[in-house]
């Protein structure tokens, strides 16, 4: 039990490496990378799919965009931020 505590810390603050790495490289304008970071991620939450969004959306492809702020969404309807990125 002591083992698991670290990695119940780590979720419970909601640390995702993957997302952290993703938008690491988003920052470095390697959007496609951040997104096959992304789909490899077994779980997705609303701001994977933002970022997802944002990356797609960079590099032209507005229809994988809407489709990943649209998944954003239903994670979490009241985002305004989901929102604006999906009315662009």
């Amino acid at each position: 039990m002591v083992g698991l505590f670290p990695a119940l810390l780590v979720l419970a603050a909601g640390a995702i490496p993957e997302l952290d790495q993703a938008r690491q490289l988003f920052a470095k304008t390697d959007f496609q990378a951040a997104v096959k970071l992304i789909e490899g991620m077994p779980q997705k939450t609303g701001a994977a799919y933002e970022l997802m969004g944002r990356s797609h959306y960079l590099m032209g492809d507005y229809k994988k965009a809407t489709q990943a702020f649209e998944k954003a969404l239903v994670d979490d309807r009241s985002n305004a931020a989901y929102h604006h990125w999906l009315g662009r």
